[in-house]
């Protein structure tokens, strides 16, 4: 069974119809992929995640938060945060907060390097308080990502929190001396991608880097390999026009996640898939 630790499957959802959003549900647990977690964007989307997986809370979690990019203009105030704990006393299936740095849009302005900072710092110490998984995206901002990690972990020590079991979505090149770095500094583990087949960096981190360190993903609709070929269906979907990518991405690639990743490790796969399994129950507390 693969558990997949993020894919924005509401990509699939729209106020007409969300036929496709329910058939790509159907597929996913059809085709042995028994967990999915769905991240928001928006702050809106944590509200329509939540009602879209009404009925599929036993296979399909959320997480709620808010995506650094958008945190760029869109200030977490008391209030929203307050809205976000409603939403995670009224679900039984949210298990992790997202967050993160993102400065790669470029020339940010100062009040919206802040406005990431404070969403990162208020969220990081959500997760705490609620004992959910952390998923971080971190995008060009590393170096001021581990300045602020530091800083929030000692707020956390001195809050006698707990540092939350965290995710670094999207895990890119980084050699393995900077990510046992981050291990050091309370990250658990490093959610691995489609860009597994095209990363150097990466596929050399990941030959040395621990497996009981990896979780699985596709960061679905996007980064679909290469070698995808998504169901019938999602092409009819593409082909009809429908909020083109450059090739749509979904969970059941997540069986060539697991090979590639194999492979480099000269595993079997059902190794791969059993450890990740388990690593992203641990995760998410399930």
């Amino acid at each position: 069974m693969i558990f997949e630790t993020h894919a924005h499957l509401d990509f699939f959802a729209n106020s007409d119809d969300n036929s496709v959003f329910y058939r790509i549900c159907e597929s996913c647990i059809e085709n042995n992929i028994s967990k999915i977690v769905v991240p928001p964007i928006s702050f809106d989307s944590n509200f329509v995640i939540a009602d879209l997986l009404k009925g599929y809370e036993e296979n399909i979690f959320q997480a709620i938060g808010l995506h650094p990019k958008e945190a760029i203009n869109t200030i977490l105030t008391n209030k929203k945060q307050e809205e976000l704990l409603d939403l995670y006393r009224e679900k039984q299936n949210i298990v992790a907060i997202k967050t993160g740095l993102d400065f790669s849009k470029t020339k940010l302005q100062e009040a919206q390097i802040k406005h990431q900072i404070e969403s990162f710092r208020r969220l990081t110490i959500m997760a705490a308080e609620l004992n959910l998984g952390l998923i971080l995206h971190i995008r060009d901002a590393w170096s001021q990502f581990l300045i602020e990690w530091e800083a929030i972990i000692k707020k956390l020590d001195d809050m006698n929190l707990k540092t939350p079991k965290t995710v670094i979505h999207c895990c890119n090149g980084r050699n393995l001396k900077e990510t046992e770095e981050v291990i050091n500094k309370g990250i658990n583990f490093f959610g691995v991608g489609g860009k597994i087949f095209t990363d150097v960096s990466l596929r050399n981190t990941i030959k040395d880097l621990s497996l009981k360190c990896i979780v699985l993903e596709t960061d679905s609709p996007y980064l679909q390999p290469e070698a995808y070929i998504p169901p019938d269906f999602i092409r009819e979907y593409e082909k009809n026009g429908h909020r083109k990518l450059k090739g749509i991405n979904t969970p059941q690639s997540l069986t060539l996640i697991a090979g590639e990743v194999a492979n480099i490790k000269g595993i079997p796969i059902e190794k791969v898939i059993e450890e990740t399994y388990n690593n992203a129950m641990e995760l998410f507390s399930l």
